[in-house]
């Protein structure tokens, strides 16, 4: 799984919970900058950033995109995860 963003909620609504789902993981994160994604990675031990939304979406590790992204930005980066 990738994520889109390093919002607040990315470890409440989706980190935590998935460590109680063994099958899952997130692979890499991406930000509006790269060392705020970096940072946000090692803090929470997601082993990759992405340097873009685009970068992200087209990693060859990421099956499933999670989008915390404000919502004037959801269907951009939706359908492109698509």
């Amino acid at each position: 799984m990738g994520v889109l963003g390093a919002a607040r909620i990315v470890r409440q609504g989706l980190i935590d919970p998935l460590a109680s789902l063994p099958d899952l993981r997130v692979s890499r994160i991406a930000a509006r900058e790269l060392t705020r994604a970096r940072t946000f990675a090692f803090d929470v031990g997601i082993p990759a950033a992405s340097a873009t939304y685009a970068d992200l979406v087209t990693a060859d590790d990421v099956d499933i995109v999670y989008n915390p992204l404000p919502a004037s930005l959801h269907a951009e980066w939706s359908i492109a995860a698509l």
